[in-house]
């Protein structure tokens, strides 16, 4: 309740001074699945809105999760969530398939949503142009660590290689022997600092999660990448599947028990050449260029109004 009244009253300041305001949408900001948000709260937010040029900046969706993993959603949030879309002039989303899903379910114009791909990772850091594949090879995990539980024992327990768990929570079993534990690290920037010395970074979300990264990637990804390391990741992780192939910064396998394999057949050629296509998206992310791009685009179309 407190939560959403100063966020109403900061909404209620931005939309007095600026003709245009980017609202982020994320739980913390506006939560539809709340009974008390979804039906009174949404009601001040969508009022407010609309003393502005609103340019909505939405990178998870409450609904679309609960859509994906529980098969439905409550009418409330599903509502909420509409009129809190209906308000914004210009919709920033993830990708295209967020982008039709906004479309179908709420009936949002098109021209309305702008894709900004994956998300910027502001940090100062700038990794080594040079590396040397290290051995044993050195792959950070990084999230909650409940979930290192449901990793097969192949990649528990690989050979020549060790895995650095980084993150949250509690690892639901004693980690094995090639997994080690570095700790929470809430700073971005000493994060990527950290991390910067490994090899490569791993996307793996379990099979569960993998059905909701159609629609978007994750601030890991972005966090590999600055850090200056190649990513491998799942192919069910559908849409970090797709960044990883489109910018040819690392590798994709059908499975994580592949991951040993894979790592006995990149070289240290093969190794640099991927590599440099990470540092050259890096530099991109670092400035801020995919939301800034969509940003744009955002401004423009609100401007045409």
């Amino acid at each position: 309740m407190l939560r959403s009244l100063k966020n109403i009253e900061r909404l209620a300041l931005a939309a007095e001074k600026y003709d245009v305001v980017i609202v982020p949408y994320t739980t913390s900001f506006f939560h539809p699945l709340n009974p008390f948000e979804a039906r009174v709260t949404v009601r001040l937010i969508t009022k407010l809105l609309k003393r502005a040029h609103v340019i909505l900046y939405v990178y998870d969706s409450p609904v679309l999760r609960k859509l994906v993993f529980d098969g439905r959603a409550p009418l409330h949030a599903v509502e909420a969530e509409k009129q809190l879309f209906g308000a914004a002039e210009a919709i920033m989303v993830f990708n295209t398939y967020f982008k039709e899903f906004i479309r179908d379910v709420y009936g949002i114009e098109a021209d309305r949503l702008i894709e900004f791909h994956l998300l910027d990772n502001y940090v100062k850091f700038t990794p080594p142009l040079h590396k040397t594949l290290g051995s044993p090879r050195k792959i950070v995990w990084a999230g909650n660590l409940s979930n290192l539980g449901s990793l097969p024992e192949s990649v528990a327990h690989l050979r020549g290689a060790v895995l650095l768990a980084y993150g949250y929570g509690r690892v639901s079993s004693p980690l094995r022997r090639s997994v080690k534990y570095g700790g929470l690290i809430l700073n971005e920037e000493e994060l990527v600092r950290n991390i910067s010395h490994a090899d490569f970074g791993l996307l793996y979300y379990g099979t569960r999660a993998s059905s909701y990264l159609i629609f978007g990637s994750s601030m890991k990804f972005s966090t590999y990448i600055v850090s200056g390391l190649p990513v491998i990741t799942t192919s069910d992780a559908v849409y970090p599947a797709l960044l990883v192939r489109r910018y040819n910064v690392g590798w994709v396998i059908s499975n994580v028990e592949q991951l040993g394999d894979l790592l006995e057949e990149i070289d240290e050629v093969e190794y640099n050449r991927v590599r440099r296509n990470v540092l050259a998206l890096s530099q991109k992310i670092r400035r801020g260029y995919f939301f800034k791009k969509a940003l744009v685009s955002s401004i423009r179309r609100v401007s045409r109004r």
